[in-house]
Parts: structure tokens; sequence; C-alpha cells
């Protein structure tokens, strides 16, 4: 595996304790997956502090307690409770404690307490071709396919461990040729009132994700009077039936001015009426 002076220096503690260990995970990780390099990004979104256990909760505090420190902005998703009334709804003390300590851990390792799994909504909008390192189903969707950002499916500590270094494993869609769609789904047949209601883009995109799975697709037949909240609809069900990280729809998304331009060529067809 390729790494640059700079890598190696992270690796070898110039940037201290937490962001080597960090650096030494996200290494192991690539060689897993067969990662010829680490590529640069520019923001995380972390799903981390959400509670899923102690180990995890040790994780990130062991990291705050070596002194670390983000990178690259880097905003956090919702957390397990509702931070002004979790009481009320019968959150053990002992469960909120624990979850108050991995906020705090992020906090101190330099993230932005954003609460939310639409980063894109107040204002972390990468541009198109940025890589970036999120976390998250909807907002990953988002980013590769709305705004034309680079991102794979991020998992938890990973991301923490991206936004330490400032780096990711260089495969799946930060690589060109696994962001053309192999699969073309083309939408005809339904009438035109269809398009300009807000309940069809979830609805197609949870079909679209239950047929398609976690493939790339390629997207016809819709008429650009679809808005920024129907692509949002459309991309967040479709990654919650299918595990859709990416889709392209033909003449609006930042990759599809036409479908030579997205697709694998020969690639398999369905239509839906």
């Amino acid at each position: 595996m390729e790494l640059s002076d700079r890598q190696k220096s992270i690796r070898d503690g110039a940037r201290g304790e937490a962001s080597a260990m960090a650096m030494h995970i996200l290494i192991d990780l690539a060689s897993a997956v067969e990662a010829q390099r680490l590529t640069r990004i520019t923001h995380v979104h972390t799903d981390s502090g959400f509670y899923l256990g102690d180990a995890g909760l040790e994780f990130v505090e062991h990291l705050a307690g070596l002194g670390g420190r983000v990178t690259v902005p880097t905003t956090m998703n919702n957390t397990s409770y509702d931070i002004e009334n979790s009481g009320a709804y019968g959150v053990p003390s002992d469960l909120q404690a624990k979850i108050k300590r991995l906020e705090q851990a992020h906090r101190s390792l330099g993230t932005i307490p954003l609460w939310t799994c639409a980063p894109y909504q107040d204002g972390h909008r990468p541009r198109s071709g940025q890589n970036v390192a999120w976390s998250e189903s909807n907002a990953i969707v988002f980013a590769n396919s709305i705004l034309g950002a680079r991102t794979n499916r991020t998992g938890d500590l990973v991301d923490i461990c991206c936004a330490l270094t400032g780096y990711a494993p260089e495969t799946g869609l930060y690589l060109d040729e696994n962001r053309k769609a192999v699969v073309h789904v083309k939408v005809e047949n339904f009438p035109e009132e269809s398009f300009t209601d807000p309940r069809f883009y979830p609805l197609l995109g949870y079909h679209i994700g239950q047929v398609c799975g976690n493939r790339v697709v390629a997207v016809s037949g819709i008429p650009p009077v679809a808005t920024m909240e129907d692509l949002k609809g459309f991309g967040a069900a479709a990654a919650s039936s299918g595990a859709t990280a990416l889709f392209h729809i033909e003449g609006i998304t930042p990759e599809a001015p036409a479908l030579d331009a997205c697709m694998v060529p020969g690639s398999g067809f369905d239509t839906l009426n």
C-alpha cells in the first residue's frame, strides 16, 4: 500500500498519539479492503456519537484522553436521546450519563454538535467532486447523488478516525469507475401530476431501493420539475430500503447530463410503469 510522507508522519506520531492510532486503524482497514492508497477528505459527518455500547464510548474517550483533535470540520449526527427531555421519556439515568460522556468526548475532539442527520441543510454542503467521509444513510446518498461529492458509507468509529487524520481508504465511491450505474430504471406511463406530488418521490425511491439494492442506479423519465426536497425524499427512501449510496437521474443530478455519461456500457435495464 502506498503512503505519502505526510501519512507516514501522522502514523509515526507527528500529530500526536490519537491521530497515530487512528491512522494505523485506517491503514489496516485499507489493506483489508485492498485499497491502494488513502485519499484526502475535507469534511466528516460522524455517527460515532450515537451510543451503541461501552466499546464505542471507551474508544472515543480513549482518543480524547490522548489529546486528539479533528483535522477537518466534523459535524455530529443526532444523538441517542432527546437532549432536553430524556428524563420525561424514561431514559435510565446511567444510560443518560454514558450518552453525555460520549457527547463530551466528541466535543473535546473538536466536533461540531449539529445533532442532525442532514448536515447539508445546515450549511455543510461539499462541492461536486470533493471527497468527504460521511456516515448516516440519507446524508451519504444526498452527498454522492445530489451534490456530486464523494463518500463511502463510512462506518461508526471509522468516521472519527478519518476526522483525526484527514484521510479515508481510497476505495468504493471515491473511484471514478465505481460511480457508474450498473442498472437503468426507466420511469414511464405515470400521470403527469405524479411528478408534482411530493409523496411520489419517496415511494419511487423506496421501490427502486428494494429492486436495486446497493447497486448504483441510473433513472430516466423524471421531468425537471423535481425539487431538491423531492430528490432528498427519493434518496432517503432508496437508502432505507436498499442501502443505496449513489443514484443518477438523467438530466438532473450532476453526474448524469445523459445516460452514457453515468452508466457502465451494457448495464441491465428495468422499466417501471
